[in-house]
């Protein structure tokens, strides 16, 4: 009780303590130090066993955290035995508030630490969300490539049924647009020859002709097929009534010549040779008179574009 009086007052700056208090200072406190551990001793067999401590390595940021709060508890001891035995030097004062800046980093670093750990935790929950999503969206691509080679085949399938389609000879002159560079009145219109109607029987009423209206010569009858058909064969219907306007009329694919009427006939076949292409059909009468005929019916293949015309 004396020695804890005493400690009370020297802490409180009563008065400084001398070299001799300090010797008997150290005395007490290690015969007091020894009784405490002897008692400890004698009632050891009365006291319960504690329990199980847990293991060290489980826990090893509790275990560090310990660490330094002991050693910082150690320092501030120290320096309080310093302060009571009369001061203490200003290497070992540097030294001190070294250790303690440098248990502060230690702190501050242990901090750094948990904090990379869970944003490494964080960056790891969305790589996984990320692959995640990367998983749906390869399935979803996979599912676009299926659904793409099947348009594939279906685009094939369906180019083969019109290159079919159009490899087939065929009517391809029937309702298409038409001119002449002259009309007999009240109404011979060049529509006529392509009207699917030629019946021998009479030029007028429901069997109607198509007829320029002037004898000049080059009167011209003109069919727009509008596009570019390879050209198999050209049929030219004669008028019923009057069939010799025909004489001296050339047949033309484009600036091709087919050929030409130099007798009178009801109907004039016109076999196109291989390679032909045009869009459009001419009927050029060269003599002065009219021109005329109740129809025109142009048969080929097509259409085909500008590098299919070989």
């Amino acid at each position: 009780k004396q020695w804890y009086q005493r400690r009370v007052a020297i802490t409180a700056g009563a008065y400084k303590p001398t070299h001799q208090y300090c010797a008997m200072f150290i005395v007490h406190f290690i015969v007091l130090l020894t009784s405490v551990q002897t008692q400890a001793a004698q009632q050891n067999s009365d006291v319960l066993e504690p329990p199980p401590l847990t293991p060290l390595h489980d826990c090893p940021e509790e275990l560090s955290d310990l660490q330094l709060l002991i050693r910082e508890e150690s320092l501030s001891i120290r320096e309080e035995m310093f302060t009571i035995l009369g001061g203490r030097s200003l290497g070992e004062s540097y030294l001190l508030d070294t250790v303690k800046e440098l248990a502060n980093e230690v702190r501050q670093f242990q901090q750094l630490i948990r904090d990379i750990a869970s944003n490494q935790e964080l960056s790891l929950a969305r790589l996984t969300e990320v692959r995640t999503n990367q998983d749906t969206v390869a399935g979803q691509l996979n599912e676009v490539q299926a659904n793409e080679e099947r348009i594939l085949e279906e685009t094939a399938r369906c180019t083969e049924m019109i290159d079919l389609a159009r490899s087939e000879v065929r009517l391809i002159s029937h309702h298409k647009r038409t001119w002449q560079n002259s009309t007999h009145s009240p109404a011979y219109f060049p529509d006529f020859v392509v009207d699917g109607v030629y019946t021998r029987e009479s030029d007028q009423g429901a069997n109607p002709i198509a007829h320029t209206g002037s004898t000049d010569r080059n009167q011209v009858l003109m069919i727009d097929l509008g596009e570019r058909f390879k050209i198999h064969t050209i049929k030219v219907w004669n008028r019923f009534d009057i069939n010799d306007n025909m004489l001296g009329v050339y047949v033309y694919a484009d600036e091709t010549l087919v050929g030409g009427v130099a007798e009178n006939q009801a109907l004039y076949n016109f076999d196109v040779r291989d390679g032909v292409f045009a869009r459009k059909v001419y009927l050029k009468q060269s003599r002065a008179d009219w021109l005329n005929a109740l129809e025109v019916q142009v048969f080929g293949t097509g259409p085909y574009g500008e590098d299919e015309m070989l």
